[in-house]
């Protein structure tokens, strides 16, 4: 069966992104923090979300990066820069290892 044009350049992205996912073993109730919500950010979204992580917390600079990423599951996005670190605190009740 052939993969569409539209598909196909998602599969190395998604592969990369699980391998990542593996090597950390997210869990259930873990937060995680994604930083930067390009395509490849977007993806760990979705995964940390479909793994029961919480709360999943996207970070950039494009609101409508940030938007997107709610869209697709994030539970918080912050814009990028010195309060970032404060909102990861504040939404993970001081547990983040930054």
């Amino acid at each position: 069966m052939p993969i569409d044009n539209q598909t196909a350049p998602l599969i190395q992205v998604v592969t990369v992104c699980l391998h990542a996912h593996r090597l950390v073993n997210t869990f259930p109730g873990q937060s995680v923090v994604v930083v930067g919500l390009g395509v490849t950010g977007q993806v760990h979204v979705q995964l940390a979300k479909a793994w029961g992580a919480y709360p999943v917390i996207g970070i950039t600079r494009s609101a409508w990066k940030r938007g997107l990423a709610q869209e697709l599951g994030a539970d918080l996005t912050l814009p990028s820069g010195p309060d970032a670190v404060r909102g990861v605190m504040d939404a993970t009740d001081g547990r983040a290892r930054i």
